[in-house]
């Protein structure tokens, strides 16, 4: 058997090593809140919906989305485990954003 003793170092050094080759990607849904909080300027915002509309994309707007339908829906996916009404807000959402962007 092997002590606790013996492998925390060990540990810390897999993680320290692991943490040089970590590199993170994220991907937001909406220029807008880069926009509102002063990451991105409204050039950058308006170049980035251009290029998803060019793609024949719609960014996302979530200003419609009912406050407590989106509660419920994060209770019920931390307590049932279940994305379902997560994912019909998104839909919705989805669907808002390109009659918006579309003109429809």
């Amino acid at each position: 058997a092997v002590s606790r003793d013996a492998v925390k170092p060990a540990l810390k050094k897999l993680a320290e090593d692991s943490i040089a080759k970590v590199g993170v990607v994220f991907v937001v849904d909406t220029l807008d809140y880069l926009h509102r909080g002063g990451r991105i300027g409204g050039a950058q915002r308006l170049i980035g919906n251009a290029l998803l509309l060019g793609a024949d994309r719609a960014p996302l707007s979530y200003r419609s989305v009912d406050e407590v339908a989106y509660r419920e829906a994060i209770v019920v996916f931390y307590e049932v485990q279940s994305i379902e009404p997560l994912k019909k807000i998104f839909i919705e959402q989805y669907l808002f954003s390109a009659a918006q962007y579309a003109g429809a």
